[in-house]
């Protein structure tokens, strides 16, 4: 879940969609969307993780997290996203047993999986760009922990991207023959996730709970 948005950040509005949703439900937010117009300083990230702080920016993806930590709803916002990535594998799972056969099927698999894909790469990129290096800012100590779960990503990546090409070279005629081994990936993935989840929500959230300002 890494390519895409880091230092500038360069995945745009797309980095934190994930925490868009649990934002938008909050008490006021129209309001605050209209008045947040506050300049703070962004923190960056390069390739390691590590924080740089950029010169000061508007940048209404910052303004959403410090809303949702004041507001106490960062963590909320997080498990949100991780329960999406649960739910896309069972709705997948569910499909894809009927996908063999009929076209339909398919081409709803085809759609889950290209949402769980787009949904993976958005989740981890607002963690790379502004998760962990708040963490890192926060407490040195954490970066063995932030480098494990990095670490985590990059072979998440490589799974997802499995998963990927498994159903862009799938089609009506190999879909039988194909199937199986799209359901292995899926298995295999879905078992890292659920890995790589206990593992970050047990460093995170005993850390970013306490929070009551994001870190800049």
């Amino acid at each position: 879940m890494i390519t895409g948005c880091v230092a500038e950040p360069r995945g745009g509005d797309g980095c934190v969609a994930v925490f868009a949703a649990t934002a938008r439900s909050l008490p006021g937010f129209k309001l605050l969307e209209r008045r947040t117009v506050t300049v703070i300083h962004m923190a960056s990230a390069d390739l390691s993780g590590n924080a740089a702080i950029a010169e000061p920016t508007a940048d209404p993806r910052v303004a959403m997290l410090a809303s949702l930590t004041r507001e106490g709803k960062i963590v909320a916002a997080f498990a949100s996203a991780h329960a999406s990535f649960h739910r896309h594998h069972e709705a997948a799972l569910h499909v894809a047993s009927s996908a063999i056969s009929d076209p339909r099927a398919l081409e709803q698999l085809r759609e889950i999986l290209d949402e769980y894909v787009k949904l993976f790469h958005e989740h981890h990129d607002a963690e790379e760009v502004y998760l962990f290096p708040a963490l890192r800012r926060v407490d040195p100590m954490l970066d063995p922990a932030v480098d494990r779960l990095r670490d985590q990503h990059e072979g998440l990546t490589e799974q997802i991207n499995s998963v990927a090409r498994g159903i862009d070279q799938m089609n009506e005629a190999n879909a039988e023959s194909g199937m199986p081994a799209l359901v292995r990936d899926l298995m295999s993935m879905h078992a890292l996730v659920v890995e790589h989840l206990r593992f970050e929500e047990a460093i995170t959230v005993p850390v970013i709970s306490t929070w009551t300002a994001w870190p800049f």
